[in-house]
């Protein structure tokens, strides 16, 4: 993990102005491919096989509100700035307020205090790389990765799968740079947060689903999409 603070504060790693690039050889040449169009490439089954244990069964008096990727980027953008200088930007609408004050109780439940956000790690040989949402420390100083989503959650097995993936990725590729006497991650999570109306009162309301992935799980999904794209 100091390695990839390093990296990313010296710019070896660095995104250009046109769009979210990783290394690079010179100055808009992008050389590594982002993970989440290899997860779209790669893992395909399940599309029609939906998940029956959803929030939206769970909890059958919310109304709740979609998300979209302009809410999603801006509330990855509120909660990326915010974790790491409290208060820097103020919620631009009552979506993103709801997701925020969702993602606050989280940290809050867990004890969390943020390391880093928004860094990105490349794979050590394979021309991958992505950006980690968030890094933190629990209350025993344990490392804790977690992966922000917006929305109700995943609607079938491969939207699981996926997102299960991106994080198993994060989480083992963080630990590829890792020197030998540096301390391991403890835990990883995919946290859900939204917005719904409670009804009959309409109240809006601000929640987050969490799910966290076990070390072995994490390996095996890793050592899965690796091996899809070696053959």
């Amino acid at each position: 993990m100091e390695h990839i603070l390093r990296c990313n504060k010296e710019g070896h790693w660095r995104a250009h102005g046109s769009g979210r690039g990783f290394a690079q050889t010179r100055p808009f040449r992008r050389i590594c491919h982002g993970l989440t169009k290899v997860l779209r490439t790669r893992i395909k089954a399940g599309k029609r096989r939906p998940l029956s244990a959803t929030i939206i069964t769970q909890q059958p008096s919310w109304r709740i509100h979609r998300s979209s990727k302009a809410k999603g980027v801006a509330v990855h953008r509120l909660l990326m700035d915010n974790l790491m200088a409290p208060g820097s930007v103020r919620p631009g609408d009552q979506f993103s307020l709801c997701c925020y004050e969702a993602s606050r109780a989280f940290t809050s439940t867990y004890k969390l205090r943020p390391v880093a956000a928004e860094q990105i790690v490349l794979h050590p040989s394979l021309p991958i790389g992505t950006r980690f949402d968030a890094l933190f420390r629990n209350e025993r100083d344990k490392l804790v990765l977690v992966s922000w989503k917006t929305g109700a959650g995943a609607t079938n097995e491969c939207e699981w799968k996926r997102t299960r993936t991106q994080l198993a990725w994060e989480w083992m590729t963080i630990e590829a740079w890792r020197c030998p006497d540096e301390e391991r991650i403890s835990a990883a999570y995919v946290v859900y947060l939204g917005a719904a109306n409670v009804m009959p009162s309409r109240r809006l309301v601000g929640f987050y689903a969490e799910n966290r992935l076990a070390r072995t799980d994490a390996a095996q999904l890793y050592q899965e999409l690796v091996a899809k794209l070696n053959r």
